[in-house]
């Protein structure tokens, strides 16, 4: 089996170790370079919404030594995790940080890039784990020997507070390897680092149930997530729209205090005249085209053909029961 070797954006130079110096040259992994930026927190726009809930949500965060970030699409989970990373840094805190995606379903390529996530909180952490990944022939077999040298360095040299932010989970849940190099982490987290994971969807890591019973685990759901009516006045404002109350209770209805849904609403309203804004809000099921072209792109597109089916076959029901689900799935259609 060939081996993947997995090299270091240029600002790791100093600590990058090449698979050729430990693997024969018959027996080399393809060099794969890891991306710089999904190694920093992505930069706050300058007309961010001040959410003083949320953001006072860290002081809880530093209390807790695992939080999730739950959330669908939209809600604003990565610039909140920006800020309170951003926050920490300012403070002089180790932080690390993993934006993942897709291709990082390979357990190889997650690992190379936890290892370099965790080196932003000390640079000295992951080497002999690096060795290992580039060594060992089965990485679904001896994720174990690279789990567990990165764990033992962070206990051993890893004592003041730090942190790591971990962004998109959702994007390599499918995995069981990872589930289990992050189930592996979570049991060995010292008091000094706090994870922080942020997904669209909730994790199947085997610790959480625990931590949740133990008073572990810090959990930010959708409730926490949607915008107030204030804050969806403030941001409507922020684009020069003024509006009254029972336009403001009707967007709030129809949104659900969904951010990026009123991000849009907000940037389309500032291009309409005062009559014009009236008549949207008064249609705006029909007027919000963009909101569906988004979810189309961000949403449905991901989802499995079968989900995609059973959704198109209910599209005419205003109410979905078990009942519906199993005429169409058969018994397995309660459980999904």
């Amino acid at each position: 089996m060939k081996k993947l070797s997995i090299r270091s954006p240029a600002s790791d130079n100093a600590h990058m170790i090449d698979a050729r110096a430990t693997a024969p040259s018959s027996n080399r992994r393809s060099v794969q370079p890891l991306l710089p930026l999904k190694l920093s927190p992505p930069p706050l726009r300058s007309d961010l919404l001040a959410r003083p809930n949320l953001q006072a949500t860290l002081a809880e965060v530093r209390l807790q030594p695992v939080t999730l970030v739950i959330s669908p699409a939209g809600y604003g989970k990565t610039t909140l995790l920006s800020q309170w990373a951003q926050e920490l840094a300012r403070a002089g805190t180790p932080v690390g940080w993993l934006t993942l995606d897709e291709a990082d379903v390979d357990p190889a390529l997650f690992l190379a890039y936890l290892i370099r996530a965790v080196q932003r909180c000390d640079a000295e952490l992951g080497v002999q784990a690096w060795r290992i990944l580039h060594s060992a022939p089965d990485i679904n077999a001896d994720w174990p020997l690279i789990a567990g040298a990165l764990c033992s360095d962070i206990q051993s040299r890893l004592h003041s507070p730090s942190y790591l932010f971990i962004d998109d989970m959702h994007t390599v849940a499918s995995s069981a390897t990872i589930n289990q190099i992050l189930s592996y982490l979570l049991r060995a987290l010292p008091p000094s680092l706090h994870l922080v994971l942020a997904s669209r969807h909730e994790l199947a890591l085997a610790p959480l149930p625990r931590m949740r019973a133990s008073g572990e685990l810090l959990r930010v759901g959708q409730d926490e997530m949607q915008l107030s009516e204030d804050e969806a006045r403030i941001l409507l404002e922020q684009q020069g729209v003024r509006t009254s109350g029972e336009e403001l209770r009707r967007l709030m209805t129809y949104t659900d205090g969904w951010v990026l849904s009123v991000q849009m609403i907000a940037r389309a309203l500032a291009q309409c005249d005062e009559g014009a804004r009236a008549e949207y809000l008064a249609n705006i099921e029909e007027s919000h085209r963009n909101l569906f072209d988004y979810l189309v792109a961000e949403v449905i597109s991901s989802l499995p053909a079968e989900l995609i089916e059973f959704c198109g076959s209910c599209r005419s029901r205003s109410r979905l029961t078990s009942t519906c689900s199993t005429r169409y799935w058969g018994a397995a259609g309660r459980a999904r």
